[in-house]
């Protein structure tokens, strides 16, 4: 209908594209043992001196940012049927070893914190499929998009991967993430 304006939809504002839209991946290989995690624990690469998960080159350079618009999360262990949230900081937080009681975002890191992703529970579509994943979107969580602004020194993303259920792992058991983004 002519001079009609269009309409944002609710909770979200219009917002102008001037970059690019990009996916960007990280993996974490969690330790060769099979500890069984409690709901609200860190899964991380290590269980003493872990390293924190990064997305790098989230923005165009740094002290610039965006909108995540969308991720998905994807784990080796077919028969995995756990949900996760991935907390995510535009510079490095105070870092948790694996297996230990998730406590992101720490009031210490409050500053850095940019928000987090609530994935549905991972499923495998079928046994020989290789993998269980699950995509965050709008419709299941109204969660997107993400506004972020990256640190003055770097241009990346930083996270830390929270189980919200208890389960049972595979020995080095590989988690793959990708986050939607959109570069402003």
């Amino acid at each position: 209908m002519a001079g009609q304006s269009r309409m944002a939809p609710r909770n979200e504002e219009p917002r102008p594209v001037v970059g690019n839209t990009i996916e960007i991946a990280a993996t974490v290989t969690r330790p060769s043992n099979t500890t069984a995690y409690a709901a609200k624990d860190t899964v991380a690469d290590e269980t003493s001196g872990a390293t924190i998960i990064n997305f790098p080159n989230a923005a165009m350079e740094a002290n610039r940012g965006g909108y995540i618009t969308g991720a998905t999360i994807m784990t080796d262990q077919v028969a995995n049927t756990a949900q996760f949230k991935l907390h995510l900081f535009h510079t490095t937080p105070t870092v948790l070893s694996d297996n230990v009681a998730m406590t992101a975002p720490l009031f210490a890191d409050r500053a850095k914190y940019i928000g987090s992703i609530t994935f549905p529970a991972v499923a495998s579509e079928d046994a020989s499929a290789g993998a269980a994943f699950a995509q965050a979107t709008t419709t299941a969580e109204p969660q997107f998009p993400i506004p972020f602004v990256s640190a003055t020194a770097d241009s990346d993303i930083y996270a830390m991967l929270e189980t919200i259920d208890s389960f049972t792992p595979a020995s080095a058991q590989i988690f793959y993430i990708v986050l939607r983004v959109e570069q402003n």
